[in-house]
């Protein structure tokens, strides 16, 4: 795994970070937030676009003067294509299907 500082990673668990240094053993990697195992980084790049999946509710800048946003759930990749022609930073935030999941209290059945 060749991931260079700067670049934004996405984990096992959904946590996206930003990447500063790994450990002299290339077991950890040190980023922005935190310090995660090398082998829980699923994805990584340049552009935190690439980091969406099918699954995750995005937050777009509809207007960067009003800073009204708009609330996106990701249901296929044809959607995360029409995502990656805009600008990033018409992105305000990522919440990932594996933090949903692990956070939403079900409220039937199990």
């Amino acid at each position: 795994m060749d991931i260079k500082v700067g670049e934004y990673i996405r984990t096992k668990s959904g946590k996206i970070d930003i990447f500063k240094e790994k450990d002299e053993n290339y077991m950890f990697a040190r980023c922005q937030k935190n310090t995660y195992w090398i082998f829980d980084i699923t994805k990584y790049s340049k552009n935190l676009i690439d980091l969406i999946e099918v699954g995750d509710i995005v937050e777009i800048i509809l207007n960067e003067i009003t800073g009204k946003t708009t609330k996106v759930y990701i249901a296929n990749k044809e959607q995360i294509e029409a995502i990656s022609t805009m600008n990033v930073k018409m992105l305000a935030t990522i919440l990932t299907h594996e933090q949903y999941n692990a956070n939403c209290f079900k409220v039937k059945g199990e």
